[in-house]
């Protein structure tokens, strides 16, 4: 409810302004993870291989249906709909064909950053829980959280 609020009161004061909020929470997100990513220090070769070379020799049927849900998420198709929401919003003479060019290069370099930036956070956070969770059982997580005195411990069967 909170979170709606606020988006609905920037909203109010423009859209820039409703931009700006997003990119300084996008930017917040970046440089968490990738501080996790810096402490993780995941081994920068599987990484690499990993985003080219995708593949999994031990893997079952769950691993596979995990693996399309990351997949899933990561790919983000809610950032090209919020881009091609944008475009709408924006004031571009649709007679002059000129004009509506110049937008669409101006649209595309947009949206290529956006899903950039997504692309690099969301490495950074595959690559951070793979580090910590890969090879791990429940009961390993658990006494983890429990010796580190995290409430959390309990969540994990």
């Amino acid at each position: 409810i909170a979170d709606t609020f606020t988006f609905l009161a920037l909203d109010r004061y423009g859209l820039r302004k409703l931009e700006a909020f997003f990119g300084f929470l996008i930017l917040v997100m970046a440089v968490t993870f990738g501080y996790e990513y810096g402490v993780a220090k995941p081994d920068q070769l599987q990484v690499l291989k990993g985003l080219f070379v995708p593949g999994c020799s031990k893997c079952d049927i769950s691993a596979l249906l995990k693996a399309v849900g990351i997949v899933g998420a990561v790919i983000m198709p809610h950032n090209l709909y919020l881009h091609s929401a944008l475009v709408k919003s924006r004031d571009v003479d649709r007679k002059k064909k000129d004009d509506v060019k110049e937008a669409n290069r101006y649209f595309f370099i947009e949206a290529c950053i956006a899903l950039l930036c997504s692309f690099i956070i969301n490495v950074f956070v595959v690559a951070v829980f793979a580090k910590g969770m890969y090879g791990v059982t429940n009961q390993e997580v658990y006494d983890r959280c429990v010796a580190a005195n995290n409430t959390h411990g309990k969540i994990f069967p």
